[in-house]
């Protein structure tokens, strides 16, 4: 990660058949994943970065409107991909709550972290439909809780398009999902985060 000559971002292997797909490895998380994917700004520089906190990307809305989903290790299974809807659901090397306020080595993560994601997808007169929601919860000790929903919808009739996304949250912080700043206002008090994006 910071640093590293070698992108280890994507590290992993999949079997699958009918039944649908199983994932071991580094992949991008699956909460959020929709709100970044469907950013119409993603390829270009955004507003985060070192200015709100704590180092990270400047891809996009990274920081207003999502947070940074990462690319974390985990075990997800996935129905088929041919079907218009799919289900994710997957466990995942945990992260370190960070802004917990705890000291070094009191909020362990040794439980994984869960993580769903559904989506589904259309197109109808033309008109092309893509929905998605999901959620995330991560537990730690010393009531440390993190969790959080999100959901969102893109519209693309002819040249224009559509997408509303957001998500509601406690303890998952800014810019990067757990790992930065702003999770936790006092011990075992997770800050509220209450996010939208609309972009036509």
């Amino acid at each position: 990660q910071a640093g590293a000559r070698l992108d280890m971002r994507q590290v992993y292997l999949t079997i699958g058949g009918g039944w649908g797909q199983l994932l071991a490895g580094r992949e991008l998380s699956l909460f959020q994943r929709e709100n970044i994917l469907n950013d119409m700004t993603l390829f270009g520089t955004g507003a985060s970065g070192g200015g709100i906190g704590a180092a990270g990307t400047t891809l996009g809305r990274s920081g207003f409107g999502y947070v940074y989903p990462s690319f974390n290790a985990q075990m997800t299974y996935s129905t088929p991909a041919a079907r218009p809807y799919q289900l994710s659901v997957g466990i995942f090397d945990p992260d370190r709550i960070m802004g917990d306020f705890s000291p070094d080595g009191a909020a362990p993560t040794a439980l994984p972290r869960i993580e769903a994601e559904a989506t589904w997808h259309a197109t109808m007169s033309g008109v092309r439909l893509r929905a998605w929601g999901g959620g995330m919860y991560q537990r730690a000790e010393q009531q440390v809780r993190a969790r959080g929903v999100n959901g969102g919808l893109r519209v693309d009739a002819g040249g224009v398009g559509i997408v509303a996304s957001g998500y509601l949250a406690r303890g998952v912080g800014s810019t990067y999902a757990l790992s930065t700043n702003l999770g936790f206002d006092a011990v075992a008090s997770p800050r509220r985060s209450y996010v939208y994006i609309a972009q036509l």
